[in-house]
């Protein structure tokens, strides 16, 4: 709403001006905070769809989806995704189908792509405590989930 207010003192048109720079702060605020949900939205909709592309099975969709830059655009920890999509990778080729040594080596790539977001910390003690040592439990204790799952030939845990 905006308030006009005519008057020959400069304070009272200094009011009228400061109400209607706080209205238009109000609105940009909403607005940046709308596009930040359909950001997310978009980057949700897209690891959905990029988890989907994985369980489908199909190596040469998978191989054209999994980049470093997919891996990123989604809406999870791109290190504990890469984790995720790796184990499935791995699913994938333990089912000895024809394209099992391919997976593997997906597998392996995506691996590597974790290891080289974690490689720096090993040496920059900075980087560690900006990385937060909860974190790296976090990371952990994923990875340690992630190893622990087996899947059995009747396709239960």
């Amino acid at each position: 709403m905006n308030y006009f207010i005519y008057s020959s003192s400069p304070n009272v048109y200094f009011i009228a001006k400061f109400v209607n720079l706080d209205e238009e702060r109000k609105r940009k605020r909403e607005r940046k905070k709308k596009e930040k949900k359909e950001k997310e939205d978009e980057k949700k909709i897209f690891e959905i769809d990029l988890l989907k592309t994985i369980k489908s099975g199909n190596f040469e969709e998978i191989e054209n989806t999994i980049t470093p830059r997919a891996l990123q655009k989604c809406d999870s920890d791109t290190l504990l995704l890469s984790m995720k999509v790796s184990f499935q990778l791995r699913r994938l080729a333990d089912r000895k189908g024809p394209d099992e040594g391919r997976f593997n080596q997906l597998a392996n790539s995506v691996e590597e792509f974790a290891y080289c977001l974690l490689d720096p910390l090993r040496s920059d003690l900075y980087g560690r405590e900006q990385f937060g040592e909860y974190y790296l439990d976090f990371i952990m204790d994923d990875a340690i989930e992630l190893s622990k799952k087996v899947v059995h030939p009747s396709g239960h845990k």
